[in-house]
């Protein structure tokens, strides 16, 4: 018995056409898919500093004060009254700031909204870990401390001043760094270093070599685009050193990575690059990052997929009063004509991936003298 259910050429027609559609359609949707997640993977990580013992107190984990879903917290160093102790700008232990500034539930809330706190070791004060830790072994337990307290996914060292020149020290943090991410899979690591027009200073090269050397896994180096000084002529803007910065840093990481055997792809180099402005003015006189400067970091951070921005510091994202030297600088504000929160809402605009796993001296005479209760700035 034949089947009585044959389709006519027409009808046929019509079911071939829809196939063809339908299929199109998913093929469509699988590419679209595709690229939407090539580009999030691919978007720039924005985390500002927040100088975590500056009084009054920033309250990151409150929207209304933050709108950045990750901060970078600065910073921790060297108890000076036990040396290889970590501590919060040497004012508090771990567990001091958990009393003093409710630290620890402040990074809880700020993980319950979809954030992520990421602490930053060392600063252009007072001692990094590794230049008083006398063995690899001290500094690896001295790290640990702090990553299980905070159940830290990623570190940042802002190593400058005359850290930036140990080359012991600096190879004691890269053996450490390396240990621990064998001891913490997945464990990320940022380096924050002073930059110039003309790029990173020999020794922040050398840093970055024994790094690799070390089998340090480098998430990426991100430059402190600020206080040029000397190294910025008068007619060079701020946004064209930074760019002359960034440019220069990056044939400095492509050599680094040659010499380690592991040559980047032009992509991956600047996914591996991160710049940090200090907002408003800076503690160079001439040198002044505008709301503008802002806006054009942010564009080219784009159309180069820029790994990292951040800058220094969220405490100061807002215009100062009318009584206030537009030249001196000051912690609590920046110093230039500003909305609140102007600087933060740019750069969260412009980088808006809340994830930091996509992979000339900066250190000046301060216009205040430090005070207690506070870290000093970058």
């Amino acid at each position: 018995m034949k089947n009585s259910h044959q389709l006519s050429p027409s009808r046929l027609l019509v079911v071939l056409g829809l196939t063809v559609i339908l299929g199109a359609s998913v093929a469509f949707w699988v590419l679209s898919v595709l690229a939407q997640t090539s580009s999030e993977a691919a978007r720039t990580w924005f985390a500002p500093y927040v100088d975590v013992t500056l009084t009054p107190t920033l309250h990151f984990e409150d929207r209304a004060e933050q709108p950045a879903l990750d901060v970078v917290l600065g910073f921790v160093v060297a108890d000076p009254s036990s040396s290889c102790s970590p501590s919060w700008g040497t004012y508090y232990s771990l567990d001091a700031a958990a009393r003093a500034l409710d630290l620890d539930r402040r990074i809880v809330h700020l993980r319950e909204r979809g954030g992520d706190a990421i602490v930053s070791f060392g600063g252009a004060f007072n001692d990094e870990l590794a230049t008083v830790c006398t063995t690899d072994e001290q500094l690896v337990a001295a790290y640990q401390q702090v990553i299980d307290r905070y159940d830290l996914g990623v570190l940042d060292f802002d190593i400058e001043g005359a850290a930036i020149a140990n080359v012991e020290a600096n190879m004691r943090r890269a053996r450490a760094i390396a240990q621990l991410q064998a001891n913490n899979p997945g464990l990320r690591v940022w380096f924050t270093l002073p930059v110039a027009p003309h790029g990173l200073t020999p020794e922040a090269v050398t840093l970055i070599d024994g790094l690799l050397s070390s089998g340090v896994d480098l998430t990426g180096v991100n430059v402190m685009t600020m206080n040029y000084a000397e190294s910025r002529s008068p007619s060079t803007t701020m946004h064209e050193a930074n760019l002359s910065a960034l440019h220069a840093t990056f044939q400095q990481l492509e050599g680094a990575y040659e010499r380690a055997g592991t040559p980047l792809l032009q992509e991956d180099l600047w996914h591996r690059i991160g710049a940090t402005p200090m907002i408003g003015q800076n503690d160079v006189p001439t040198d002044v990052f505008q709301l503008s400067d802002a806006r054009e970091l942010v564009q080219f951070a784009a159309s180069v997929e820029l790994g990292r921005l951040s800058f220094w510091s969220a405490n100061r994202d807002i215009a100062c009063g009318a009584s206030t030297d537009d030249v001196r600088v000051s912690n609590t504000c920046s110093s230039v004509s500003q909305e609140p929160l102007a600087f933060s809402s740019i750069f969260s605009m412009g980088a808006p991936n809340s994830r930091a796993d996509i992979s000339g001296d900066e250190t000046v005479a301060k216009a205040e003298e430090p005070i207690p209760g506070r870290d000093d700035p970058l």
